[in-house]
């Protein structure tokens, strides 16, 4: 291991956490009823969490659920297909779509 592997790591496990964070400071927003806030924390979520991991597909779950709660179909769909759309890696590094 390099200490630009270890650094990586690091990054990776504290955007992991705070995501984590985000997500259920969204999903207690959407509880009650403060969509808006959800989706900002969703959003920020998104924006730490990398991009092949599949805690993103939940993500852009949670956003078109938002979306459907507002009534706004063209993103609902938009979210739904990001979430289809997320690959999930196996054990053995091949791809599942």
């Amino acid at each position: 291991l390099t200490t630009t592997n270890v650094t990586l790591f690091l990054q990776t496990e504290e955007n992991l956490r705070a995501a984590y964070e985000l997500k259920e400071q969204g999903n207690a927003f959407f509880q009650s009823r403060e969509v808006g806030k959800a989706l900002q924390c969703y959003t920020r979520a998104l924006e730490v969490t990398p991009a092949k991991h599949p805690d993103r597909a939940t993500l852009h779950s949670n956003k078109a659920a938002c979306f459907m709660s507002l009534r706004e179909y063209d993103r609902v769909i938009k979210e739904t297909t990001l979430a289809l759309e997320v690959s999930i890696v196996r054990k053995d590094g091949r791809a599942v779509k």
